[in-house]
């Protein structure tokens, strides 16, 4: 048997295994999630926000981002629990 190159041992090992995964490349690339992320964060960071704590804006982007997770009433009653992190974030500003 002659000995394989490097690229030919490759393509024989893929051959071998690609039926063992899901083949994604039909799945076609996109960046919308990130362009609407970016669009989200330009809406939150406005002019009279430039001076926002980092933590702030993160987690006003999460929560524009994710809208549809959360109501009003629900960050009331978080806010009113005072979960872990809510003091950093307070000293930080």
């Amino acid at each position: 048997s002659a000995k394989l190159s490097f690229a030919d041992r490759l393509l024989q090992s893929d051959s071998k295994t690609a039926s063992r995964f899901i083949d994604l490349r039909w799945i076609p690339s996109t960046s919308n999630g990130v362009e609407r992320l970016f669009s989200t964060a330009g809406l939150v960071l406005t002019g009279r926000r430039q001076r926002m704590h980092p933590t702030t804006l993160k987690t006003l982007v999460l929560l524009e981002f994710n809208r549809k997770l959360w109501d009003a009433e629900l960050v009331a009653v978080t806010m009113d629990r005072g979960q872990p992190g809510r003091d950093f974030i307070e000293k930080q500003q």
